[in-house]
This record gives C-alpha cells, sequence and structure tokens, in this order.
C-alpha cells in the first residue's frame, strides 16, 4: 500500500473526526482543544529535549550495559517528543495518540518493544558487529594510475 494513500485515509479520518466531534460538542469548544493540544504538545517538545539532556547520563539497570541504558533514555525521549508532535497537529486521532505518549507505563511498553531487539543490543554493547568485521576483512593492494 503507498505512503500517499495511508497519509491521505489518515487525513480523511483526522476530518471526519473532527466534524463528527465539532457536531456533538459545539465548534467553539472543538477549536479551543485543538489550540489546548497544540499547546501541550509543544510543552512536551520543549521538556523532551531537556529530558534527553539530562538523561543522556542515565543510569544502568543492574545487570545492564551502560550504553544500552542510554539508548533507553534516548528512546523514551523521542517516544515523549513524538507524543508532542502528534499533538500538534489538528485532529482528535492524532491527540488520542499524543496522549498515550504521557502515560509512563504505556511509553517503556513502546520503549521495551523498540529497544528489546538484538540489533539495538549489539549496537549499544558494541559486540557483533565487530566479529562480523573481523571474518569478512579483504585485504589488498592497489596502485594508483594519476598521470
Amino acid at each position: 500500500m503507498p505512503l500517499g494513500f495511508i497519509i491521505l485515509t489518515g487525513f480523511l479520518l483526522e476530518i471526519f473526526a473532527l466534524v463528527a466531534v465539532g457536531a456533538q460538542i459545539g465548534a467553539l469548544t472543538t477549536v479551543a482543544w485543538v489550540v489546548l493540544s497544540a499547546v501541550i504538545g509543544m510543552s512536551m517538545m520543549r521538556n523532551g529535549a531537556r529530558k534527553a539532556m539530562v538523561r543522556e547520563r542515565a543510569q544502568p539497570k543492574a545487570g545492564e550495559e551502560p550504553q544500552l541504558a542510554q539508548i533507553r533514555a534516548f528512546a523514551d525521549s523521542t517516544v515523549y517528543m513524538f507524543g508532542g508532535i502528534l499533538l500538534i497537529l489538528p485532529g482528535f486521532i492524532t491527540d488520542a495518540l499524543g496522549l498515550l505518549a504521557l502515560i509512563p507505563p504505556v511509553r517503556q511498553k513502546m520503549v521495551q518493544s523498540w529497544t528489546r531487539s538484538a540489533h539495538w543490543q549489539h549496537y549499544a554493547t558494541g559486540r557483533g558487529y565487530s566479529e562480523y568485521d573481523a571474518q569478512h576483512v579483504i585485504e589488498a593492494e592497489y596502485r594508483r594510475m594519476d598521470d
């Protein structure tokens, strides 16, 4: 399914939700909600950037690699800031998804599922890539053929 079709469908769903909810609660209340959610989203973006700077020196859990703790802190700040972006976008569907990023247990589950993969484990610890690269070294000689 093309990405453009998915984005267009998302926009149409957002418009439909705005009109449907606006008909129930009133236009002024709908506009107030959209503005308030944008303000909350901007605040989340600002606080997320601060959190990322403070948590850069995150302490690892018992038995955890220090680099993996930093990646988890970065991922947590990323999810939090992405929630802020979703709140800035006008619409009730994106607001609902953005508000999920405010709930710490939901955010922790997202981060755990993201950083649990072996790729992140190897990236954080540095193991895996160096062993692979050491087995696939190609030695060669070359001669420059300029002039």
